[in-house]
């Protein structure tokens, strides 16, 4: 079962289904004291990126985390060979 949590984003066993500009993800992120992860895969490419970083500030650097694998994805897509 999923759950709704905005208009095109949804969420079900720690995983969170929403669109970006390089295609569907599958992902969850999460947050320590000091640490901030973001994981995604991307299955139109069939491409999972994980990044983490050294942090304190877990929403701004959450969403700059998401912008990051987001924009590396659109990279892989755009030079994948067809």
């Amino acid at each position: 079962m999923l759950a709704k949590l905005g208009p095109e984003s949804k969420y079900g066993p720690g995983v969170i289904i929403r669109p970006s500009s390089a295609g569907p993800t599958d992902g969850h992120s999460g947050f320590m004291p000091g640490y901030q992860t973001e994981v995604l895969y991307f299955p139109d490419i069939k491409v999972s990126i994980a990044v983490q970083v050294n942090s304190s500030a877990p929403r701004s650097t959450g969403q700059a985390l998401r912008a990051f694998a987001v924009d590396f994805a659109t990279i892989i897509k755009a030079s994948a060979v067809h």
